[in-house]
């Protein structure tokens, strides 16, 4: 993967260095730090105490002839274990009204912030967050297309790779220990395909999709060195809406995935849905601010038996937000798992200050941990996480 960070620097330098002569070219970067300091100590023996990284991220584009740009977009994390991550590296033509993207890209397809489903096309980081919310850019050929008012893609994956997993020795790892290696149903190489269509319809936005491929909510499986994660073969197809009235924002995201692995064993065809409420109180108090009430529900149809940590969990919450120069938000939430006996209080403060200069402060603290739940291995790894960037 470092490799792979440097190959992409040096193609990304040249090309910059050659976008003279009415060529555009657009870098920027971003550095930080970032530290966690826990509350309690270590829950296995030999994980480290706190924790402290150094953040950089590289992204831009550079026209390289009428109608081809060049996309970037690569991170680095320094640390007691360092780490790289491309989000996008890809060659993309326009032309009328389609275009074609050739590199490692994302497709989040998400509408909820909080409960949400595993990501369709993409790996995910669980060494960026615990969660796997951050996603790895996988290699894929897209065609997009005017379609009346909407919008088609056509994406074809191959190589791909897994998701990317915390040492045993770090804090907020999964359980149990990663040790064995990967093992996929099909060859890597084996080609998915994707089909997808976009709309919007006043207060309605719209996507629905088809999809075979590896799932990237892998199942953990025993091999002979120890514990694998597992990536199936599945077929998917599913929708994800807003709807934007006002005020009031509801949110939509349904799933059929076939050949799902359970964690009692077998195989499941099955629905996963997720849903999510927002509305917004403006001019608080006749102030700038904004006062925003959330809930989300996130659902999978195997209940316990789910390789996910989202099966039966709703999160309710708020946010402030003060409309400044400073952008200051300040959020608060409760997440409650109803299939076990799991809870956790979420703090989130954001804070810009100086121009390019932002702090972000979030806590985790778990008031109860169920020994059956995914989450069983966190208990004692809540925690305060500081994160300092400089955009430049």
């Amino acid at each position: 993967m470092m490799r792979r960070i440097a190959r992409t620097g040096l193609l990304a330098a040249a090309m910059l260095a050659g976008a003279g002569g009415g060529q555009a070219a657009e870098l920027n970067t971003s550095v930080g730090m970032q530290a966690y300091a826990f509350s309690d100590d270590p829950a296995f023996a030999g994980q480290s105490a706190h924790e402290m990284r150094v953040l950089a991220d590289l992204w831009g584009n550079v026209d390289l002839a009428p109608g081809l740009q060049f996309r970037f977009d690569a991170n680095l994390t320094l640390g007691e274990h360092s780490f790289a991550r491309i989000d996008e590296a890809t060659l993309r033509y326009d032309y009328g009204t389609g275009s074609l993207r050739l590199g490692a890209d994302q497709h989040p397809w998400a509408r909820t912030e909080f409960a949400r489903l595993s990501n369709v096309l993409n790996p995910r980081d669980f060494r960026a967050d615990y969660e796997g919310d951050t996603l790895i850019g996988t290699p894929m050929l897209q065609w997009s297309t005017l379609a009346g008012t909407g919008t088609i893609d056509v994406i074809a994956t191959g190589w791909a790779s897994g998701n990317a997993y915390r040492q045993p020795e770090q804090r907020l790892r999964p359980s149990p220990d990663l040790i064995g290696g990967t093992v996929w149903e099909r060859p890597r190489a084996t080609p998915g395909l994707a089909l997808r269509y976009e709309n919007s319809f006043d207060a309605v936005d719209l996507g629905v999709y088809l999809r075979r491929g590896p799932s990237y909510e892998a199942a953990l499986v025993p091999v002979p060195s120890g514990v694998a994660p597992y990536y199936p073969w599945v077929a998917q197809a599913g929708l994800d809406m807003q709807v934007t009235t006002g005020a009031l924002i509801g949110k939509l995201e349904l799933r059929h995935t076939t050949n799902q692995p359970t964690r009692a064993g077998g195989r499941q065809d099955g629905w996963a849905a997720a849903l999510g409420a927002e509305y917004t109180f403006f001019g608080v108090a006749g102030s700038d601010g904004d006062m925003m009430l959330f809930a989300e529900y996130a659902w999978d149809q195997r209940g316990r038996d789910a390789w996910q940590i989202w099966q039966d969990d709703l999160v309710l919450g708020a946010r402030w937000s003060a409309n400044t120069i400073a952008n200051t938000r300040l959020s608060a939430g409760l997440q409650l798992d109803l299939d076990y006996d799991t809870r956790a209080l979420r703090l989130r403060l954001e804070h810009r200050l100086a121009d390019g200069l932002t702090a972000d402060l979030s806590v985790l603290h778990w008031l109860e941990s169920d020994p059956a739940d995914l989450v069983r291995d966190l208990r004692k790894d809540s925690h305060l996480q500081i994160t300092i960037m400089r955009d430049f």
